[in-house]
Formats: C-alpha cells, structure tokens, sequence
C-alpha cells in the first residue's frame, strides 16, 4: 500500500485510527467498538460502519468510516491534500477536532510538511508503534492495541523537545 494512504487529511496517521485497527483486529472488536462509538456519538453505529482504509483509498468506498469523514471531504473538495494545505487552515472545524487531540493534528501536519510523505510516515510508525510489545498504539487513548500498555510517554518522546508539546 503507498505510503499516501496512511495520511489523513487532517493530520491523523491510519496506522493509530481505531476504525483501522479494529478492522484488522477482527469483528468481535468492531462489534465493541461500534457500540462504543454508539453510546459516544448519541447515534448508531453499525458494525460494517467499523472499516477504513485510510484516507485517500476509501475516499470512492461508500461503505468505508473515511467515506464518510468531515474533514476527508472539506479537503478533498478544496482540492486540498490535507488540511494545511488549505487555504482556510486552521478553520474552526480543524481547530475543534486538533483541541480534541490535544494539538497532535496540527502538530503532526507541520511534520508532513517539513519531512514529505515518506519521512513523516516512518516517523509515525514509530511514534504509533507500542514501546512494550510492538502493537499498533490507538491514538485517541494512547494505549496499546494489543497489550493495552500505556504509550502516552512514548508518543510525547517522538516528538522535538521544542515546549509545545500537548498530550
């Protein structure tokens, strides 16, 4: 798969996206997770809904989590690859998912632009690959996918010692 397919618009790396993992992990862990994302969301979430494959490859897939994401489709009607290259950027919209997150979005953007498609993906598998087993970390909890170990610390130690750091 190109290494393209792992950039989400909005500054998200697929390879830490819930959807993603519990896609791969198997449909008891979608059947958990569509009722998580239920019970959050205030609205049905269906267990088929529970597949992605990022970004760019799902942006024609009906039936794909990113099909469906806010953020893919500002971006991609604007022509734009990913939000920063928007001229709107920041926008509320992007502001209130990056406060979400804690700022990792915006902060994970920069990168892209500064280290290219190639790079930034290397350093994502890093930063999203757990310190203790070596699982996919999910990025809204910063735990483990498989082992369940906090990465928290490991996540903040991939990023420059520039101080701004949020999560």
């Amino acid at each position: 798969m190109a290494v393209e397919n792992f950039i989400g618009a909005c500054g998200s790396y697929c390879g830490s996206c819930p959807i993603r993992i519990a896609q791969e992990k198997g449909i008891e862990v979608q059947k958990k997770l569509a009722s998580a994302l239920s019970s959050q969301m205030g609205r049905e979430i269906r267990v088929h809904d529970i597949q992605c494959r990022g970004c760019r490859d799902s942006a024609k897939d009906r039936s794909s989590w990113a099909f469906r994401c806010k953020m893919r489709k500002c971006a991609s009607g604007k022509g734009a690859e990913t939000c920063a290259s928007c001229g709107e950027y920041p926008c509320r919209d992007f502001k209130s998912l990056d406060g979400i997150y804690g700022g990792l979005l915006g902060r994970q953007l920069g990168e892209l632009g500064g280290l290219g498609s190639s790079g930034w993906v290397s350093l994502m598998e890093e930063r999203w690959k757990c310190g203790k087993c070596g699982g996919p970390v999910e990025s809204s909890l910063m735990k483990c996918a498989f082992c369940n170990a906090d990465n928290s610390g490991h996540v903040r130690k991939t990023f420059a010692d520039d101080g701004s750091d949020k999560k």
